[in-house]
């Protein structure tokens, strides 16, 4: 495990827990997936698109708004934000030591767009989407691998009672 870096490892794999990246195909919100062939992938929120573009992304023109990881095999790619538009947020696929690796707003807002009603905005950290020649000597980068489950589970009720099973990413 990088040295120091424990409480950000918990935060993104627990952001998966919730559903970052496991649940997007399932909700319909992983368009162009890169392992079934798309170059560009993309996650398809409103909420996600509009925090994309007020927090830097408006003039975006690498590709379709808000850009998902197409690098990086299977538990990286179509799992995670784009490490090349995206940087130090803490849900790319690669966790950077030495700076900070904020939870950003669009991470919360992708959140709201997979149903959470109650997306809490205010617990996001301060990021901005920025030049990548801005973040040019951050320090070394950490690759979480393949940590995106993409197997089957269980659906339960509020009860707790089996109702059905889903496949969780293509």
């Amino acid at each position: 495990m990088a040295q120091g870096l424990f409480d950000e490892i918990v935060m993104h794999e627990m952001g998966h827990v919730v559903g970052f990246g496991t649940l997007w195909s399932l909700k319909g919100r992983l368009q162009n997936p890169s392992l079934s062939g798309g170059a560009d992938p993309f996650f398809n929120g409103p909420e996600a698109i509009a925090a994309f573009d007020r927090n830097g992304g408006a003039g975006y023109s690498g590709g379709a708004k808000v850009p998902v990881e197409n690098t990086g095999g299977s538990g990286t790619a179509d799992s995670h934000w784009r490490e090349s538009v995206f940087d130090t947020e803490l849900l790319t696929g690669f966790l950077d030591g030495g700076v900070p690796n904020p939870l950003s707003v669009i991470s919360v807002a992708s959140l709201a767009d997979l149903g959470y009603l109650r997306a809490n905005y205010a617990a996001a950290n301060a990021y901005v989407l920025a030049s990548p020649l801005l973040r040019a000597g951050a320090g070394q980068e950490h690759s979480f691998g393949a940590d995106a489950f993409g197997g089957v589970v269980t659906l339960v009720d509020a009860q707790g009672q089996p109702r059905g099973t889903a496949r969780l990413r293509e």
